[in-house]
């Protein structure tokens, strides 16, 4: 609801009763000194002037007290220039009339008025007229510093007072204690990581050194940041750090705060600067920012515009010294990743009252559109970051000079649980609707009827700032068993060897080994090894058949290693592509079995030989109804094994009213990157329970939520904690999907709500099928130091599919069971293609031993068992324990329960 323009008599006289002064006379104050080129501020005075009571109220209920009488004082001003401007009409008009009659010849003027007089009476009206329009820009200057002062109205979302309100959790609440955990400061001493005694040396309070571990945890935190703003299409730009002063308060951001306090660095300059500004240290990077587009027009097509970076910020924070604020709570310089964006104003603030109807209740607007989505960024952050915090919307007594609304995240702390619960500010994001542009003079072109031009809208917001984020990791991921601190899987790939806790060393490639619990009795121990090609190798074998000196164990990592580079170092066109940027129809259902189209990994990219490059549903359904009683191809593209293909199909006549039976969404191509792979599973969890099988169960959607991006699955886990979870679960060993409930408990006995771990992002994609044809090249597994000795194996080595396998041959693995209510395809996920049903008599090679053929070209495991099965075979001999009986491959997925137990591997035909 827009504020009423109507201002009564009584309010009027009141003004007057209490602002008797004169406010034209008298030195001008102001808190910056703005250059000529500076930008000149356009500020709506009229609506000023029309809720002058309605400014009063929202400087108390903000706090800006002293600035409460602004509205009335301009209310006041205004009367008074409008009367001095009456009475400058008046004095113009005479001086008009005598500059007329003194033009008349002198032969004219005898009309008893002495020419004199005339000359007299011009010259004291041009003075008067001087001083008059003197007078009207000290009023003018006067009411634009009034209103300068005010800050931006609240909107309606705002809470009046001093109490935030509580709009939710990430990563859940956490239980109140009264006992402090162990501070960030005493971790970072006993781990090298902060120094402030050094800083304290040579700056003072309020300054630090990071260290180490924690000097690299900062960068990895501005990269992981940028990352996830990056993928959602917003532009890096890094700001100076030294801006105008007037920029500075054009922002919102005093040198001096209501009470007097200095809040700004300021530049000490020895001669001033030749255009007369002086320069300050930004406190953040929101000013540059939004400086960067002062005094420039923008297009309505250009908006959106959202840039991100990261900069040094520099704070005075004067008085704000105390106990709540030691160690990298509170400091005077640090690094902060800074979200800023323009957007286009609605259509409401484009009218009388522009830019101050802060609430649109009819629909979203693209401001709050860009607002959602830093909170959005903001959350996805401290998700994967695995943080304990609260999302405010903050009250009005909290609120910027330059914020509507302004919506605060607070992480928890536990060294500071008797402050406020533990909870401290680590991210916020404000809309400032007009405010800052008005003073930028920063605008769009619009095509609004009669409204050529509007003032934009800014939103800004912190995706990260670094210190309190980095104490928040410190104190959170401190384990005081093992004096370490865990690093958050999200930073490992922007830390050295993807450093797992900082205070141990961890290698990349590591053996977990147990002691032997009895004399003839190896113990086992598993190698798993995954490269960035998406290779994974599983090594089985027992302790006693590893190298027992650690030249042997250098060896064999360094062998492993070098492996692995080979691997990841085929030329590019051997590899399959990964050129998924574009878009294309998802199919999400194909209710059609006579379509072979497979639901959620193809899409249509293509219509008879032409690519679709619209969006838009109604405009593709026109296009195949065009084409009744026809037969047309399309282009589709299949996410397993990342190919293009063309099926042809026979579009049915109009007046059948048939249709083609697909239910389709509009996606990108990578979106089946989003999935999560199931690695280890712990007996008895609710992974167990709901039977996902580990290494060859992939999540790749839920019908209860969004699992895209690497916190998706967290957040909606987090959402169903003691409720059932229905997820869409691929296994790739099958090739079948199938729809699941699982029940996510914090109470089941173990570690996460799970039971389970999941492997996201490039290492952990699906694999591609196991019938494409063999690509990769010969590989050498093993090399002595003058190259002899050497197994390779090469593709022409391989065994032929097509022909039946020999006598050593390990048997195929069974097929799934047909029953559909042990393994399911659900009805809204069908495929073109069922699985194959059991064979009665012996096939081409099928499970393990078929995908390392197919998948590899080689036989990968070959060399690597034969090394560990002589170590195996002498251990077992010189121990007297009996020889295990071979095993098949991989059971086919249970009728209930958890998942199968591990077999042994199988072994490809000695050549």
């Amino acid at each position: 609801m827009k504020p009423s323009s109507f201002v009564c008599f009584a309010c009027r006289q009141s003004a007057r009763a209490l602002h008797k002064q004169s406010y034209s006379h008298g030195a001008i104050k102001r808190s910056y000194t703005r250059p000529t080129f500076a930008p000149k501020p356009t500020l709506d005075l009229k609506h000023i002037r029309q809720n002058p009571g309605l400014y009063e109220q929202n400087c108390n209920d903000r706090n800006y007290g002293p600035y409460a009488g602004n509205g009335w004082k301009i209310l006041e001003l205004h009367e008074q220039l409008v009367l001095q401007q009456r009475q400058a009409v008046e004095l113009r008009q005479r001086n008009n009339v005598l500059a007329r009659e003194l033009k008349k010849a002198a032969t004219e003027a005898d009309d008893g008025r002495d020419r004199a007089g005339l000359l007299q009476e011009a010259r004291s009206l041009k003075g008067k007229l001087a001083e008059f329009e003197q007078r009207e820009k000290l009023v003018q200057e006067e009411m634009e510093i009034l209103a300068l002062e005010l800050p931006n109205l609240s909107s309606l979302h705002t809470p009046v007072g001093e109490e935030p309100a509580v709009l939710g959790h990430i990563n859940g609440d956490v239980v109140p204690t009264d006992s402090n955990g162990k501070s960030h400061i005493d971790i970072g001493a006993e781990l090298d990581l902060l120094s402030f005694e050094a800083s304290a040396t040579t700056s003072g309070w309020g300054w630090y050194f990071l260290k180490n571990e924690a000097a690299l945890l900062e960068q990895a935190l501005i990269q992981y940041a940028l990352s996830v703003a990056l993928k959602r299409g917003w532009r890096v730009m890094t700001p100076p750090s030294l801006v105008y002063s007037h920029i500075a308060s054009a922002c919102g951001f005093m040198p001096r705060d209501q009470h007097g306090e200095t809040q700004v660095y300021g530049i000490g300059q020895e001669e001033p600067a030749a255009n007369g500004a002086s320069l300050v240290l930004a406190g953040t990077a929101e000013i540059p920012f939004a400086g960067s587009q002062a005094n420039r027009t923008l297009a309505e097509t250009d908006l959106p515009l959202k840039v991100i970076g990261p900069s040094r910020c520099y704070r005075a924070e004067a008085g704000a010294r105390g106990v709540d604020t030691k160690g990298l709570y509170r400091v005077h310089e640090f690094t902060k990743v800074e979200m800023f964006a323009w957007t286009v104003p609605p259509a409401s603030s484009t009218s009388e009252n522009e830019g101050f109807d802060t609430d649109d209740e009819q629909q979203q607007t693209q401001t709050e559109e860009v607002f959602d989505e830093m909170i959005a960024i903001q959350t996805e952050i401290l998700t994967s970051l695995g943080l304990h915090a609260r999302v405010l919307e903050m009250p009005t007594t909290d609120l910027g000079a330059s914020a509507t609304r302004k919506i605060d995240i607070e992480a928890w702390f536990p060294s500071r649980a008797s402050i406020d619960n533990g909870y401290g500010e680590v991210t916020s994001a404000s809309i400032c609707t007009d405010y800052q542009a008005r003073r930028l003079n920063t605008k769009i072109k619009l095509e609004r009827g009669d409204v050529k031009s509007a003032f934009v809208h800014t939103v800004n917001g912190t995706a990260l700032a670094v210190p309190r984020i980095l104490a928040c990791l410190l104190e959170s991921g401190w384990e005081e068993r093992t004096g370490t601190v865990e690093v958050p899987r999200c930073l490992r790939k922007w830390m050295p060897g993807e450093l797992e806790r900082i205070g141990a060393s961890r290698r990349r490639v590591h053996a977990a080994s147990g002691k032997r619990s009895s004399p003839g009795v190896g113990t086992s121990t598993s190698l798993r090894v995954c490269t960035t090609r998406g290779y994974t190798i599983h090594i089985c074998t027992t302790s006693d058949s590893l190298p027992t000196n650690h030249k042997a164990m250098a060896n064999l990592f360094g062998t492993l290693n070098r492996f692995i580079s080979r691997l990841d170092s085929e030329p590019q066109a051997q590899q399959h592509s990964r050129s998924t940027t574009g878009y294309g129809f998802q199919i999400l259902r194909n209710n059609n079995s006579g379509l072979a189209l497979e639901p959620w990994f193809d899409f249509i990219i293509g219509l008879n030989g032409h690519n679709i490059d619209s969006p838009d549903q109604n405009l593709f359904t026109t296009e195949i109804q065009n084409c009744a009683g026809s037969t047309i191809g399309l282009g589709v593209y299949g996410a397993k094994g990342q190919q293009i293909r063309e099926v042809y199909v026979t579009i049915p006549p109009r007046d059948t009213g048939a249709g083609l039976g697909l239910a389709l969404q509009w996606a990108p191509l990578n979106l089946t990157d989003d999935v999560w792979h199931i690695l280890d599973v712990m007996p008895n969890s609710p992974a167990d329970v709901a039977g996902l099988l580990p290494y060859c169960d992939y999540v790749i959607g839920s019908p209860d939520g969004d699992v895209r991006a690497d916190t998706g699955l967290g957040y909606l886990i987090e959402q169903y904690v003691e409720k059932p979870l229905r997820l869409y679960v691929y296994n790739h060993e099958y090739d079948v999907s199938r729809l699941l409930t699982i029940t996510p408990s914090k109470h089941w006995g173990g570690d996460g709500a799970l039971g389970c771990v999941l492997g996201y992002g490039a290492l952990h994609r699906i694999p591609a099928p196991l019938t494409e044809p063999a690509q990769a090249p010969g590989e050498t597994l093993f090399e002595s130091a003058t190259g002899q000795d050497q197994q390779t194996y090469h593709p022409a080595s391989t065994p032929d599919p097509t022909s039946h396998p020999s006598s050593q041959q390990a048997p195929a693995p069974p097929a799934p069971p047909s029953n559909p209510a042990d393994f399911l395809i659900p009805a809204d996920m069908t495929f073109a293609n069922p699985p194959p049903a059991p064979s009665v008599s012996p096939g081409p090679p099928q499970g393990r031993a078929k995908k390392a053929r197919a998948h590899h070209a080689v036989a990968p495991a070959a060399g690597l068992d034969d090394y560990f099965a002589e170590g195996e075979k002498a251990s077992r001999e010189q121990d007297n324990a009996p020889t295990p009986k071979a095993t098949s491959g991989l059971p086919p997925p249970p009728k209930g329960g958890g998942p199968p137990k591990a077999a042994s591997p199988v072994l490809p035909p000695e050549s």
